[in-house]
């Protein structure tokens, strides 16, 4: 009885203490929403104004101070507009990877063509090419009018290795090279002329709202190796203002540079500060009156000028309106002491993406970056010749400048020297001091390329040429380099078939030794080393199939007229000729008898 009643009162006693808990849950409950709306409120407001400042930071292109101040609102708290700054400001940081997330998430908000370019972009920097390629397709079909000037990539089964330079080394410029952002690297007599937003001893303190570093400003260094640098210090003169300078080109006498700046004029008529191009010229040990070309328009940047080797003429980068894509390159010349008004350079050079960072080498070929052509990601390096037709200069084929000196991330302001061996270019690939690093190039004998050559597939007897045979070729070794790209190379066995006309196309490259192998009925087996000194002045190499010429049995010799009527059962589909070579195997006969069963 009494541990029946003791179990009765704490039952009731346990009751009632739910009951008076579940009284205080609800009075708790509708409290803690209460609280929660308060707070959500309070978050919100507070998200809002988050928000509000930094679209505007954003609108004034303060990319690395936006994404800081978005960095602190709730995920589930931004809208599509917030996304896209927030990818746009990363991406323009060089943060890829944190710039495909966001991307990722605007493509799932709203499929709108330009974050689904972005997001392609991104996952191609990032290495992702099967992602990329699919996003860059589906891209296409959004939009096909307005892509129709665009290469992009269409498929990863075209390995880097063939567009990769064995003969050339490439070393970051350690003893020049910051944190912070180094590049545009010109040479100026003995010295090296850089661009770098790196600290320097000034009582400014000015930043960058797009960095949240330094503004810009123009350096000269002496250089000995990458190891090694004396002097750095800043150019002496009118080249130092408030805002960005930098990104030279300089004139033949070495008396006059054009240079970029930030518009001394202040901001356009949609709030932003343009770049304009600008001339000084050396005087007294300075660079002194510094005043604007006239090409410049208002509205619009003028950036990155590159001048050709006789000073005659300038390319340079510009938004202007006319334009395929975004910043394009135009040309202006300089007649009668005034530039003339700029031209475009046209679809070889432009793209419906941004082109930047002009050089024109000492032999006339123009260098510059694009990201709007197929390439490996982000900004590559391509390179293009010129001809002059009846006064008109009409750009070739453009090619792009491959592996070491493009990467899967930004590759920009490539210089060559006139020996054509040596030269510099910035980066931010991995492996860098800081934002984009410049890099020291280097390519014994000069640079070398891959190249499509012809090799015909015949027979060795009667010259006839012989289609539809597959030839499986090869890269062999890298002559007198070590490479872990040859790796790569050596997995990539390819066959391909003789078209019509006896033909295989072979990409092939001057440091690179290649084997070639046919295995075809009716033809001695062949196997050949081959490299680019087997090709004549015509690009073609022939490669001869020996017929089999006779025809034995368990190494007896038997007649014509018995080979046909055994070839009509037995190598049935095969073309005959009179001399033509057939081996059989597994022959049989009767016990003790002689004649073929």
């Amino acid at each position: 009885m009494k541990h029946i009643f003791t179990f009765f009162f704490s039952f009731v006693f346990v009751l009632g203490l739910a009951q008076q808990q579940g009284r205080q849950d609800i009075i708790t409950a509708k409290s803690v929403e209460k609280n929660a709306i308060e707070n959500a409120g309070r978050a919100g407001k507070k998200s809002n104004v988050l928000i509000k400042r930094a679209s505007k930071i954003y609108s004034n292109l303060g990319y690395a101070v936006a994404k800081d101040v978005l960095s602190e609102v709730k995920e589930d708290l931004l809208k599509e507009e917030a996304w896209r700054e927030l990818a746009n400001s990363y991406r323009l940081n060089h943060e890829t990877n944190r710039a495909e997330y966001y991307y990722s998430r605007l493509v799932q908000l709203n499929a709108k063509p330009e974050y689904i370019l972005r997001y392609a972009q991104t996952l191609q920097s990032n290495g992702k090419c099967l992602d990329a390629v699919r996003w860059f397709d589906i891209y296409k079909k959004s939009e096909p009018a307005k892509n129709k000037n665009w290469k992009f990539q269409e498929d990863c089964t075209e390995s880097i290795a063939y567009a990769w330079h064995p003969e050339v080394t490439v070393k970051n410029f350690e003893a020049l090279n910051s944190k912070y952002l180094d590049f545009a690297p010109v040479p100026f007599k003995e010295e090296l002329i850089i661009t770098s937003n790196r600290k320097w001893r000034s009582s400014l303190k000015r930043k960058d709202l797009w960095t949240k570093n330094d503004f810009s400003d123009l350096y000269i260094v002496k250089t000995i190796d990458e190891k090694l640098v004396e002097n750095i210090r800043l150019l002496r003169g009118e080249l130092s203002t408030k805002f960005h300078d930098g990104v030279i080109a300089v004139f033949p006498d070495n008396e006059s540079i054009l240079f970029t700046r930030s518009d001394e004029a202040g901001k356009n008529s949609k709030g932003n500060i343009d770049l304009k191009i600008y001339q000084t010229k050396f005087e007294k040990g300075k660079w002194l009156n510094a005043v604007p070309l006239s090409i410049n328009k208002p509205d619009f940047s003028f950036a990155h000028p590159a001048l050709s080797p006789d000073g005659r003429a300038m390319i340079f980068a510009s938004n202007l309106d006319r334009g395929i894509g975004q910043m394009d390159l135009y040309i202006s010349f300089l007649k009668n002491g005034k530039w003339t008004e700029p031209k475009g350079l046209g679809p070889e050079i432009n793209s419906a993406g941004n082109e930047l960072f002009p050089y024109w080498a000492q032999d006339g070929t123009l260098y510059f970056s694009s990201e709007g052509h197929q390439g490996f990601g982000g900004l590559d390096v391509f390179a293009i010749q010129y001809v002059n037709i009846e006064n008109e200069i009409v750009w070739q084929d453009r090619i792009h400048m491959g592996a070491p000196i493009n990467s899967e991330m930004d590759d920009h302001g490539f210089y060559i020297d006139k020996n054509g061996e040596n030269g510099y270019f910035a980066s931010d690939r991995d492996g860098g001091k800081g934002g984009d690093d410049i890099y020291k190039w280097n390519a014994p004998g000069g640079l070398k390329f891959f190249k499509q050559k012809k090799a015909i597939v015949r027979n060795a007897k009667t010259g006839q040429i012989l289609a539809n045979i597959p030839v499986n070729y090869f890269a062999k070794k890298v002559m007198g380099t070590e490479s872990e790209m040859m790796s790569q190379l050596l997995e990539e066995s390819k066959t391909q078939n003789s078209n019509s006309h006896g033909v295989v196309f072979l990409k092939i490259h001057p440091k690179i030794l290649f084997e070639l192998n046919i295995d075809q009925p009716g033809f001695q087996s062949f196997s050949k080393e081959i490299s680019d000194n087997h090709f004549s002045k015509d690009n073609e190499v022939y490669l001869d199939l020996i017929p089999l010429l006779e025809a034995r049995v368990d190494s007896v010799f038997i007649e014509k007229e018995v080979v046909k009527e055994v070839v009509k059962e037995v190598f049935k589909g095969i073309p005959l000729e009179e001399g033509a070579l057939i081996v059989l195997e597994d022959i049989y006969y009767d016990f003790d008898k002689f004649n073929i069963r």
